[in-house]
Parts: structure tokens; C-alpha cells; sequence
């Protein structure tokens, strides 16, 4: 029985590197959900087994060790961190763009207690770091074949884990183990198993690169860096192996220096890659190096409000609307992140929640450098050092995921294990103090059955639970986006209804993102003249119904009330729509999107005076020593000023945005051809066609042409929108425009002819 139960528990564990590969296509967020919900079910089935070999073995049960009280500590911290935060079923649950939560948590301490317990051999411990690097190199290929189909122009490569920041820490963790696996034993003679390690090196170093993410990047060079540092100044056995990291330290500092003083040469600005790097900067317009900062100022005021034990996992977005920075306009409009781990533990669960995961480096540190030189050489201990340096460095710029979390808590439970296991298998490191006292039970033979079938219920019962409402309701919700109008039949749309109401019915953890996507689908049903009135009809109602419980289930999210205005804005509902963007507003005070929904209500309604205000609110949030940055509020603005009838606070809004009052915005262009303003028309398009002649960078816009015509048309001025459409011709050649010259020609002779 021990033995069926170790092969199961070991076989699991062999499986969870190759969680990487799963992609399923037939899931909402399928990069991320079909991985995590493989991960969960199989550390539930093993955790389950490996209770039940504990019972039945003394020497499989969890030894006490320093890291085992840091992760307690953590885990327990944030457990009551999100007990007494801002949303519990949010940071339990997360949701399927994360599925991270304390559910996740849970699942990672029970994977190290299993992992670390069962892996009591060195050679396991080997095999699963090759098993490790043969599919990181085996994801490398896939990145390089993706590389070289896309002709080396991918922009930011990310392969099966659907994001590059995922894949550069991924490559990262395995660069180390590699080089680990490498290194551990004093090599006497190079044999075929070294030099598959340092290819698999130089495809994990490459596909790291590919992923142009600069934070992991600079954290591979400070972790290799640091490893050599403390190689070159400890290291007293192998005096050569000390110069090598000399001069190693030596070649990173060179090939820094050079970046620097090259990073404005042609060759460098010509790379994709390089190219990023030179743009480290507030004022990188690319990387959004500036927004990192005002999220981390978000963060920080969160913080300070709820500074001892945080808001919860996942609630970030409460901190990120009350604290929202205006400067972010034109940003990603709803960061759950904020992009720093450690800022994201300030949140999660304050400042006790953050100490309690710095501890687990400090343990981990602390205990790899009191393993004994016989079970881990200087070396080895010198790269794991280097390797957590890297991963802290990479934390710095981005938030975690399951892949980071996987492999960070295998290094954990490695380390743990090396500490507390000699090379004998059969001696334990014994310690009185830590003597765990479920040492002293025991099970008898005769029970051993029973405590397995009772395990093996307990345990399919809980992965039942646990695992699938969410995933059924996952898969239908993806089957309901199917039932779209114009992809399907008129008559099959209300399909997508019921099973919108099926997938609602399983009332897990994806029920925010299910409503969500039902209350843009009943607009998108709504807005289609196709579709039978009482299904439309059915279609709102449903979701308006369904977004009012998210509003009260997430009473900290401005977005909710703000996609629900939309629903009764489209119907013509302004009081409605009104209601809940004053409420989206009282959550995010400053919220540009929220105010510019708020004026758009204003102005169709007829309160154009009301408009006014809310507009200028968003426009001047964002003004920066007296130059406009927010291009949508300004035209907002200005066309408010129109419908007032201030038409020189419009044109000085447009100047002091755009350089000129000449702006070609449709609400704009159509509030002057609603007035009959046709001159004013005719100069709008003058200028925005002479601006497309002097830009060739500027996407040429036939129809601009078409419509000064008819503008000069409008002013009785034929021969001159003639000579518009004989322009046009020459501007536009008919082996790219073909359309442009046979409707040009169509409508001179119409004009000509006095059709038109």
C-alpha cells in the first residue's frame, strides 16, 4: 500500500511541470484556467494520498524545519488578512483572469508539504529537476519556432503561457536549476549529459531574452552577478573557480557599460529587444514605466489606510479606484495589480502579511547556507542564493502567477528537504525541540485499507466540489458568447440566453465575469435590428437584473455600476443610468471613464450646462503644466461648449489640446453639419486632409474626400468639389484605392450631369 501510494504521490508530482503546455481553446481565458484548475485537482489527489501515507508511515509525515514556520506564518497571516479584508469570497475565490486567491495558497503549501516530505532522496529531487528542464527546453523550441515562423518580428514572445512577463519568469527559475544541475557535482569528465545542459541553457537564456521583459532580464544579471560575488569573495577550496567569477564579474560589468554607451547606436534602436531597454524611463511611452510608479503611489496611500493586515487577496481594484490617479487616463482602465509584489502583499494583507512572505527568503537563506558542504556544495548554495536574488529583483516590476508560484515553492520545498534529509534516506535529522508529536502515533496494518478509502472519498469528493461548478460554469459561459447575433441565426440568439442562466446557476467564483460578459452580449443583442423584441427585451432585463446582485456583491468596484449604465443609456433610461454612475463616481471620485460616461448622460439628456462641468473636471485632472494630456476629455469638453453656444472656450480647449480648433472628431464635425455650420465643416476637412499629404506616416482617408465634396456641395460651390474628387484621384493611386477612383469618377459625372 505505501508503495502504491508513493508512485501515485511521486507520478503526480513528475506531472506538474507539464501543466505548462495546457492551452484549452474551449475556455474562457483558456492560458490561464485550464493550467490552473490541471494544478489544483492534482495537488488535491496527491495531498490526499500523501495523508493517508503519512498515517500509514511515520517517515513521510512533514518535519519541522525554519522554512515550515515562515510559510505557516505567511499562510495563516493571510488567511485572517482576508478574513477581515474588503471582499472574503474575492480573495478566497480570485476569478478566471487570476485564479490565484487564497484558494491558490492553500493548494502551493500543500504541493510543498508533499513535495517536501515524499522527496526524501536526492536522486528524486534530480529527476524532477530534469524532468524540470527537458520541458522548459521543450517550451523553448516551441518559442523559437514561433520566432523564427513570425521571421524573428513576434514584438514580445510568450508561447504556451499566453504572456511574456509569465515565460521570462519561467525561463528564469529554469536558467538557475540548470545551471544548478550543471554544477552540483565537481566535474571530471564532460559527458553528453553536461552539454544538454548547457544547450538547455542557451534555449532558456534566448527565450528569456525574446520575452523583451526587462525587470527579469536585469534580475537574471543581478542574480548571476550576486552568485559570482559571493563565489569570488567566500570560495576557498577552488581558487580557479574563484577567478572564473572574477572574470565573469568582471564581463557583466563590461557588457553593461558597453549597452550604456551604444544604447543610442543604430544596431541597438534597430532591436526590438534592446531597444526596450534603452527606454528605461519615466518618460517611456512603450513600457509605461511612468504608470509602475503612480500604481506603486496608489498602492502605497491603500496601504496606509489599511496598513496592519491589508485589504484581502484580489481587492486590489477597491485601492486602485478610491486612490485612482487621473494621469492614468490613458492607461489599462482596471489594474487588479499593482505590478509590485510586494506593494500587491502591502494590499493583500499590510505590512504583518508582508513581513510574513519576507520571511520566507530570509528562512530560505538562512537554511541553505546551514546545509551541510557534504549534501550541497558552495557552489550550488552560491546559485540558489543568486537565483532568489533574481526572482526578489524580478517581483519588483511585476505581480505573480501560477507558474511563478509552482516553481518558487518547488525551490522551497527543495531547500527544505536538502536541510532536513541526510543522503541516508532512513536518518532523519532528529531535533527534540522540533519533534513534531504525531511521531509518536501509529496505524496498524490492518487499517491501512480503510484509511485509504476513507481518503480516497474525502478526496474526490473535495476536487468535485472544489473544481467543478467553476469549471462547468466556465465552459458554458464560453458556449453563450458563442450565440452572438450575426454569427448565428436571429431566432438562435436566445440560446446564448439560457445558457447564460445555466452558467449563472453553478454560482461559483466566476459568476462576476459570466454577468459581465452577459451585459455586454444583451447590448450587443439590443443594438441588432434582427432580433425578435421580446428577446431583446428578455436579454436586458436578465442582465440588468444580474449586474444589480454584482454591484451589491462588489460594492468596491466602480466598473460594475458603469457597465450597467451603459444598459439603461443604450434603452434611453438617462435617469437610471445617472443613478449608477453617481455611484461609480462616489467609488472612484476621479475615474476620467467614469466621468466622461457621466457627461455623455448629461449631454443626451439635454443637460448640456451639467455636461460641461463633469467634462472640464476630466480635462483639467490631466492638464500638466498647461498642455492637455487627455485627448477624449478635451473633445468632450469642447463639444459641451458648443452645444452652450460658447464656441471660443470650444476652439480655446481644441488649441491648447491639439494646437488647432481644427479637429476632425465626428461629434464634433456632426454637431456643426446638425447647425448647418458648413464652412466651419469645410475647414475641418481641408486641414485634416492637408495634414494626411505632409505626414506619410498618416492613414489616408478616402472618405474625407468624398465628404468635402459634399460639404462644397452644401456651400453651392460645384466646380470646387470637383476639383476635391480630381484630387483625391491624383493623392490616392487606383492600385491601392481602386474604390476611391471609380466612385470619384461616378460622382463628378453625377455632379456634372446635375444628378447630384
Amino acid at each position: 500500500m505505501k508503495d502504491y501510494l508513493k508512485w501515485f504521490i511521486t507520478g503526480s508530482i513528475f506531472i506538474i511541470p507539464f501543466i505548462s503546455f495546457i492551452v484549452i481553446n474551449d475556455m474562457f481565458f483558456p492560458f490561464i484556467v485550464g493550467k490552473n484548475f490541471a494544478f489544483r485537482i492534482l495537488v488535491e489527489m496527491m495531498f490526499g494520498a500523501w495523508i493517508a501515507l503519512a498515517v500509514i508511515d511515520e517517515q513521510y509525515r512533514p518535519k519541522i524545519s525554519t522554512i515550515v514556520k515562515a510559510l505557516v506564518f505567511f499562510v495563516a497571516i493571510v488567511g485572517i488578512a482576508n478574513i477581515f479584508g474588503a471582499n472574503f469570497d474575492k480573495s478566497f475565490w480570485s476569478n478566471y483572469e487570476r485564479m490565484d486567491g487564497y484558494i491558490t495558497t492553500l493548494h502551493l503549501f500543500m504541493y510543498f508539504l508533499v513535495a517536501g516530505s515524499v522527496f526524501i532522496l536526492p536522486k528524486r529531487w534530480d529527476n524532477y529537476f530534469n524532468i524540470m528542464i527537458i520541458v522548459s527546453v521543450i517550451l523553448g523550441f516551441i518559442g523559437i519556432s514561433e520566432l523564427i515562423e513570425a521571421d524573428f518580428q513576434i514584438g514580445r514572445l510568450s508561447t504556451t503561457l499566453g504572456n511574456a512577463i509569465y515565460l521570462a519568469v519561467y525561463m528564469l527559475f529554469h536558467i538557475f536549476i540548470t545551471v544548478y544541475m550543471l554544477f552540483k557535482d565537481e566535474i571530471k569528465e564532460w559527458g553528453i549529459r553536461h552539454f544538454f545542459y548547457i544547450g538547455a541553457i542557451l534555449v532558456q537564456v534566448l527565450n528569456l531574452y525574446a520575452t523583451a521583459t526587462r525587470g527579469t532580464v536585469i534580475g537574471l544579471i543581478g542574480g548571476i552577478s550576486l552568485t559570482m560575488l559571493i563565489i569570488a569573495l567566500f570560495e576557498k577550496k577552488h581558487i580557479k573557480l574563484k577567478k572564473v567569477a572574477m572574470g565573469l564579474i568582471g564581463s557583466v560589468v563590461i557588457l553593461v557599460s558597453m549597452f550604456i554607451t551604444f544604447r543610442d547606436s543604430a544596431f541597438v534602436q534597430d532591436t526590438h529587444v534592446l531597444a526596450r531597454f534603452t527606454k528605461i524611463s519615466l518618460n517611456d511611452s512603450e513600457g509605461r514605466i511612468e504608470d509602475r510608479f503612480l500604481i506603486w503611489g496608489m498602492a502605497y496611500e491603500g496601504f496606509l489606510e489599511r496598513p496592519v493586515l491589508g485589504w484581502g487577496q484580489g481587492n486590489f481594484p477597491y485601492v486602485f479606484n478610491k486612490y485612482y490617479d487621473p494621469r492614468l487616463f490613458d492607461a489599462e482602465p482596471w489594474f487588479d495589480r499593482a505590478h509590485n509584489v510586494f506593494f500587491d502583499w502591502l494590499i493583500s494583507a499590510g505590512i504583518v502579511g508582508l513581513l510574513s512572505y519576507l520571511s520566507i527568503f530570509v528562512a530560505l537563506l538562512y537554511l541553505l547556507w546551514r546545509i551541510k558542504d557534504e549534501d550541497m556544495s558552495f557552489l550550488s548554495k552560491a546559485i540558489f542564493t543568486g537565483l532568489l536574488a533574481a526572482y526578489f529583483i524580478h517581483n519588483v516590476f511585476v505581480f505573480d502567477n501560477l507558474v511563478s508560484y509552482i516553481l518558487f515553492f518547488t525551490v522551497v520545498a527543495f531547500i527544505h528537504s536538502k536541510y532536513i534529509h541526510n543522503k541516508e534516506p532512513d536518518t532523519l535529522k532528529r531535533d527534540t525541540r522540533n519533534l513534531p508529536a504525531w511521531k509518536s502515533f501509529s496505524v496498524d496494518q490492518s487499517q491501512h485499507l480503510t484509511v485509504v478509502t476513507i481518503m480516497g472519498v474525502i478526496t474526490l469528493a473535495a476536487v468535485y466540489m472544489l473544481n467543478y461548478p467553476a469549471y462547468a460554469q466556465n465552459k458554458t459561459l464560453l458556449s453563450a458568447l458563442y450565440f452572438t447575433p450575426g454569427r448565428v441565426p436571429p431566432e438562435q440568439v436566445i440560446t446564448g440566453l439560457d445558457l447564460y442562466k445555466k452558467a449563472l446557476e453553478y454560482d461559483s467564483f466566476g459568476n462576476g465575469e459570466t454577468r459581465e460578459r452577459l451585459l455586454f452580449h444583451a447590448q450587443s443583442v439590443y443594438g441588432n435590428n434582427t432580433v425578435d423584441p421580446r428577446v431583446k427585451a428578455e436579454f436586458m432585463q436578465y442582465a440588468a437584473e444580474e449586474m444589480s446582485k454584482q454591484i451589491d456583491e462588489m460594492p468596491g468596484e466602480s466598473k460594475y455600476p458603469l457597465f450597467a449604465s451603459g444598459l439603461f443609456s443604450t434603452q434611453g433610461n438617462f435617469a437610471k443610468a445617472e443613478e449608477l454612475l453617481q455611484k461609480a463616481r462616489d467609488i472612484s471620485p476621479k475615474k476620467d471613464i467614469v466621468l466622461l460616461a457621466l457627461g455623455d448622460v448629461y449631454l443626451n439628456s439635454g443637460r448640456a450646462e451639467s455636461a460641461l462641468v463633469v467634462y472640464k473636471e476630466a480635462f483639467e485632472s490631466t492638464v500638466i503644466n498647461g498642455k492637455a494630456r487627455n485627448h477624449k476629455a478635451a473633445l468632450r469638453y469642447a463639444l459641451a461648449a458648443l452645444y452652450i453656444g460658447n464656441d471660443q472656450l470650444a476652439n480655446d480647449i481644441l488649441i491648447q489640446t491639439f494646437e488647432t480648433h481644427l479637429v476632425d472628431d465626428p461629434p464634433i464635425i456632426n454637431f456643426y453639419v446638425n447647425k448647418e455650420r458648413f464652412d466651419v465643416v469645410r475647414d475641418i476637412y481641408e486641414h485634416a486632409i492637408e495634414k494626411e499629404n505632409d505626414d506619410p506616416k498618416l492613414k489616408k482617408k478616402p472618405e474625407y474626400r468624398f465628404q468635402l465634396a459634399g460639404i462644397y456641395l452644401k456651400l453651392e460651390e460645384r466646380d470646387k468639389a470637383i476639383e476635391i474628387l480630381e484630387q483625391a484621384m491624383l493623392d490616392l493611386p487606383e492600385a491601392q484605392f481602386p474604390a476611391v477612383h471609380s466612385d470619384a469618377k461616378k460622382f463628378i459625372e453625377q455632379i456634372k450631369t446635375g444628378e447630384i
